[in-house]
């Protein structure tokens, strides 16, 4: 039974895995062709422009060349247009006439490289262009290809191409040369300035044809394949046998460590799996009872964090909380601020009105605290009649705001007591700093706060000891 039903998983896996290879393959051959395909276009492209790029110099080196002028032979009328620089005479001759009369027309670069361009792509269907973001013939305006590649150019990209269909688009800038300015320094070029660009037109059927003849990766592929069975099914039974039970035995010796333990198996019906959920219900017991005992625990630890009159949390709290907040907020790059809040005269309040009503005032005081605090500040009963509070990120500005909030908020709180309206009036020492530890600003506050008090109370005073 074991045997049978692990070789059922065995031959499912197997054929799982070998039409996800079957596609895996597909892709990756059909990615390998394309970018074999688009490797070669570029090599052409590049070549290409090159060739056309020696064609201009050539050109441009000569000033351009003129031709003996045949009917119906236009002259390029934009050259009558052009100079060397702005208000300065065109140093261009578009016609020149010899002894003889016979009239000669100039073919400039560009328009050399256009119509050897219409001539090529009339004869192979290959087409190449000059152009820039500022033409001087509007024929050479770039279509939405070229004004991406140009505008990409003035930003320092050096080269630019896409497939598009099956024909393959490339464009190199033309940088600005001294040859060039005899027609285009009018327009405010200076020498090493992109002035264009030229883009080349490439059909790709022969690509196309020459990767589909290199077809023989197939026969890797079909090796690839085979090797990955093997490693699969080698896999396989590390998976469904020796792995496992590796996995159970340290499952097992862990159960009832205390550490968080996981089973990491899939759920199988077989044997191994019903012993799989055997050890995992054993540990689930074991944990649960685990965590019954830790929340005995937290319960008793959260006492021992809180005061029992006021409700808020006591200095111990602090002490257990104040250094980790100050690592945060050295870590985070934000100030703290400490505010020790002591109840002016609260002996006279004990002395006459009892410690009950003592103790309600506390309690009063105590919830308009916590009222105007938020939710991540840290309030605390220090002691006594004393109360402090960790405000996050908040340098002395802010902090001295906050504290003449609940200097006001103290001063109009009325405890009522057998008819009789208590009132308190508090003295709050300010300790902000992004340097000291939070024992160094507790001292520093409770410092700030006595002489507060001794100053007559109700009133604020800060700590010059912060770092802030």
């Amino acid at each position: 039974m074991i045997k049978q039903s692990l070789n059922a998983k065995v031959v499912l896996i197997l054929v799982a895995i070998f039409l996800l290879s079957g596609a895996a393959f597909g892709a990756f051959y059909h990615r390998f062709e394309h970018d074999a395909e688009v490797s070669l276009m570029l090599a052409q492209s590049k070549a290409l422009f090159r060739q056309i790029q020696l064609t201009r110099h050539w050109n441009a080196n000569y000033g351009g060349v003129y031709v003996l002028k045949r009917q119906g032979m236009q002259t390029n009328p934009y050259l009558y247009e052009v100079g060397p620089k702005e208000g300065e005479k065109a140093a261009i001759k578009p016609e020149i006439i010899d002894l003889d009369g016979n009239v000669y027309t100039l073919k400039n670069p560009a328009l050399m490289a256009r119509e050897l361009s219409e001539l090529s792509r009339a004869r192979s269907d290959i087409g190449f262009h000059l152009t820039s973001l500022k033409p001087i013939n509007p024929n050479n305006i770039p279509d939405p290809f070229e004004k991406r590649a140009l505008e990409a150019f003035q930003a320092g990209t050096t080269e630019l191409y896409e497939v598009q269909g099956e024909r393959f688009r490339y464009m190199a800038p033309l940088e600005v040369e001294r040859s060039c300015l005899n027609c285009h320094g009018f327009q405010g070029y200076r020498l090493g300035d992109i002035r264009g660009g030229l883009a080349i037109d490439l059909p790709m059927h022969s690509a196309i044809e020459m990767t589909a003849a290199g077809r023989m990766v197939t026969i890797i592929g079909g090796i690839v394949v085979i090797v990955l069975v093997l490693l699969t099914l080698w896999i396989l039974l590390r998976r469904l046998i020796l792995h496992p039970m590796k996995a159970m035995e340290a499952f097992a010796s862990q159960i009832g460590s205390g550490r968080e333990v996981r089973l990491n198996l899939p759920l199988r019906s077989d044997e191994v799996g019903r012993l799989s959920r055997v050890l995992i219900a054993t540990e689930k017991e074991v944990r649960n009872q685990q965590q019954e005992l830790s929340k005995l625990s937290g319960h008793l630890d959260d006492s021992r964090r809180h005061d029992h009159l006021t409700g808020i949390h006591n200095r111990r709290h602090l002490y257990l909380e104040g250094e980790r907040l100050m690592a945060m907020a050295r870590r985070e790059e934000f100030t703290v601020s400490v505010l020790i809040l002591d109840l002016d005269h609260f002996k006279e309040v004990n002395e006459s009105y009892g410690r009950a009503a003592g103790d309600r005032v506390l309690i009063e005081v105590a919830h308009a605290l916590q009222k105007h605090s938020r939710i991540y500040d840290l309030l605390i009963r220090f002691g006594g009649e004393e109360f402090a509070i960790v405000v996050m990120d908040c340098g002395k500005d802010q902090s001295m705001r906050i504290a003449e909030r609940f200097l006001n908020d103290i001063a109009s709180l009325a405890v009522e007591n057998k008819g009789q309206m208590i009132r308190v009036s508090c003295s709050i020492g300010v300790c902000s700093s992004d340097e000291l530890e939070m024992e160094q600003m507790i001292l520093a506050a409770d410092e700030a706060s006595y002489r507060a008090r001794s100053d007559g109370g109700n009133r604020i005073c800060h700590s010059e000891s912060g770092g802030e």
